[in-house]
């Protein structure tokens, strides 16, 4: 019991020598926290009896600037990943291959990089190619400033074909003057002098589009010099009757006369001079109408064809009787292009008598232009005839569009009764499928009778021919396919139609909820992704699947 307070003395004592310690070793930490705090903390904050407002502030501060330590962090990663090249260092370092694919990538978003990087490229490589793709960059970017750096350098170029040679053509091709100075002129005289054939007949086709007939006495001397290269005639040919120069057209005539040229350098003389079309080349031409040979013949009936000349007729009529079935087949389609009714009864004479199927087809199709009673007449009946071939009935099913469909309805819906069961490869089919991709008004009836039918492709062809016409024929119908959970091509197609918000028309009492459940009728079970695209494929001829 005496030795109890002795004990009890010990421990308070050792306990009160060795607190002090662990308070100094805590006690700069805390006190620098509490320094760090005053700095921001108010006062009256930091004072706080227990400590607690201290704390509360050093935690609202470190987590925003946590949180802003990882934003920035975040937001440097993704400068980073996302900074664009170093265009200054890839041209001045790069290999050819990476400036080839950093040029192209430039060239083909048309995105700018300061100018002077492209100019010095240009100015110090050694690579044709990376020149030409300098070229093709400022080409794309419809930078001009290089114009007459590239005039002055193509002389420089070697003469034979280069990516350089294509690219600068197609630089000065892109920023040609409107004003045809001298420079310009003697440069691409050259370029058609001495250039590959490739290279000269792009130069040509743009000087024709240009009209630049300050290039006539240049391609002159080139085709009368060019006896080797009948190709390279005919092409100059060609040029001169489109830049239409009195001097071309003697130059034209004189080639199409000549018993010695060559067929081909005469052809394209002729359609040099078709390329007139004026009364005088008419006159030119027409000498040449009997010509013995068939190819020289066509070239010279095409090209008066194409002259503005209101006496054709002879030409028609002995065209159209011509031993050479593509001249007889061009002047009937000249006949139907130009909606010229006074030959309908030509046309109808040869379509029952031509002997060419090539040009009994063209001329079927060139009586739809007639727009005449007999036309539509014989179309129909030869749509009628077993006898034809289906291709034949079929092409004449097409012309009949020239009047209108709608405005024949009895003839179709006659056709219909006849073929209606035996669908597949029947001119019913045709109809039908013909039908469905005609935007025109007044087809509802047909519309209803292919809907009508057992046969589910024809049902699938009425649907589509109603989308196209916005059509309100066998809405109740429809509407109920596309609120089934069907989902072979019949549904599908019901589903494409978009009727609107609901119309007095079609009240909801036909489909109610008790017939049609909506856990049955989702919208969301037929979306367009899950339908496969290779069952487009099979939209002409699924008759099983949509029954």
């Amino acid at each position: 019991m005496t030795k109890k307070p002795f004990f009890l003395k010990a421990i308070v004592l050792l306990l009160f020598f060795s607190f002090p310690a662990a308070a100094q070793e805590t006690l700069p930490s805390d006190k620098t926290t509490v320094e760090t705090q005053s700095d921001d903390v108010p006062a009256e904050t930091a004072e706080t009896t227990d400590g607690q407002s201290a704390a509360s502030g050093d935690s609202e501060k470190t987590a925003p600037a946590a949180a802003a330590s990882s934003s920035a962090a975040a937001a440097s990663q993704s400068t980073a990943q996302s900074r664009e090249p170093d265009y200054e260092e890839i041209f001045r370092w790069g290999m050819d291959d990476q400036i080839l694919s950093t040029l192209k990538t430039l060239t083909e978003e048309k995105k700018t990089v300061p100018a002077e990087l492209i100019d010095r490229l240009y100015a110090e490589t050694l690579s044709e190619s990376v020149k030409a793709a300098c070229l093709d960059y400022w080409r794309e970017t419809r930078n001009a400033l290089h114009y007459d750096v590239v005039l002055d350098k193509w002389s420089e170029l070697p003469q034979r074909t280069t990516a350089l040679q294509s690219a600068s053509l197609k630089y000065l091709f892109a920023f040609l003057p409107e004003k045809e100075d001298e420079k310009t002129v003697g440069v691409l005289s050259d370029v058609l002098r001495y250039a590959d054939f490739k290279v000269q007949t792009e130069l040509m086709e743009l000087i024709a589009e240009k009209g630049m007939t300050v290039f006539e006495p240049v391609l002159t001397v080139l085709g009368q010099t060019s006896e080797d290269r009948p190709a390279l005639q005919a092409a100059v040919l060609k040029t001169l009757g489109k830049l239409k120069t009195p001097d071309a057209f003697e130059t034209l005539k004189a080639r199409l006369a000549d018993p010695d040229a060559s067929t081909d350098i005469r052809m394209a003389a002729a359609e040099g001079l078709g390329g007139y079309g004026t009364p005088e080349a008419f006159l030119a031409l027409e000498p040449f109408m009997s010509e013995s040979n068939i190819y020289l013949r066509l070239r010279v009936f095409q090209a008066l064809l194409s002259t503005d000349n209101p006496n054709l007729s002879h030409i028609i009529e002995q065209g159209g009787k011509d031993a050479y079935w593509q001249i007889r087949r061009d002047v009937f389609r000249f006949i139907g292009d130009h909606n010229l009714t006074e030959y309908a009864p030509m046309l109808l004479f040869k379509a029952k008598n031509e002997p060419e199927r090539t040009v009994r087809d063209t001329v079927l199709r060139e009586l739809g232009k007639m727009k005449t009673a007999e036309a539509r007449s014989y179309l129909q009946e030869t749509v009628r005839n077993d006898k034809n071939s289906m291709p034949t009935r079929k092409i004449a099913f097409d012309a009949l569009a020239g009047f209108q469909y709608a405005s024949q309805i009895p003839f179709l819906m006659d056709l219909w009764s006849r073929y209606k069961e035996k669908p597949s490869g029947t001119i019913a089919e045709h109809m039908a499928m013909r039908l469905s991709v005609t935007k025109e008004a007044g087809l509802d009836v047909m519309y209803e009778l292919f809907f009508l039918s057992p046969v589910g492709l024809f049902k699938v062809y009425a649907i589509r021919g109603i989308a196209l016409n916005g059509s309100s024929s066998c809405r109740a119908e429809i509407e109920k396919l596309q609120q089934s959970d069907r989902n072979d091509l019949l549904a599908r197609e019901a589903r494409k139609i978009d009727y609107g918000a609901p119309t007095t028309e079609t009240p909801t009492a036909e489909t109610p909820s008790a017939e049609v459940p909506s856990a049955e009728t989702p919208t969301t079970e037929t979306p367009t992704a899950e339908v496969p695209t290779a069952e487009t494929s099979t939209a002409e001829t699924p008759t099983a699947e949509v029954l």
